[in-house]
């Protein structure tokens, strides 16, 4: 919905990362290269944290799309937040693609290394 895109168009200017962020962002900037593509809800927030490449997903698209989207840009992570509801990425990742190695980096941050 409109809503949905109006929220996280741009990062909120009194955005303050909590300690968990922070701890994600960490983990990112320290152990994924930056070559590497993530796939996010919220790709500017973790570009800005991290200085790292991020995309997000067409939530319009299906899991199938965004696989093949996901393939050819040849994406290496997913990162699911807690607190973020996203079926698109949960389908993507429990109907297409499954995670090689997954692991909570931080709490209410997982992160998936894709195939």
């Amino acid at each position: 919905s409109s809503d949905y895109i109006r929220r996280f168009e741009k990062v909120p200017e009194d955005y303050i990362p909590s300690k968990s962020d922070l701890q994600a962002f960490d983990y990112i900037r320290t152990n994924v290269s930056d070559t590497d593509l993530i796939v996010f809800i919220k790709p500017r927030v973790l570009t800005l944290f991290t200085n790292k490449r991020v995309t997000p997903h067409s939530w319009l698209s299906s899991a199938e799309d965004n696989k093949r989207q996901f393939d050819q840009m040849n994406a290496k992570y997913v990162l699911l937040a807690e607190g973020i509801v996203d079926t698109t990425l949960n389908g993507y990742l429990y109907r297409t693609e499954h995670p090689v190695d997954s692991m909570q980096i931080a709490k209410g941050y997982m992160l998936y290394k894709l195939k």
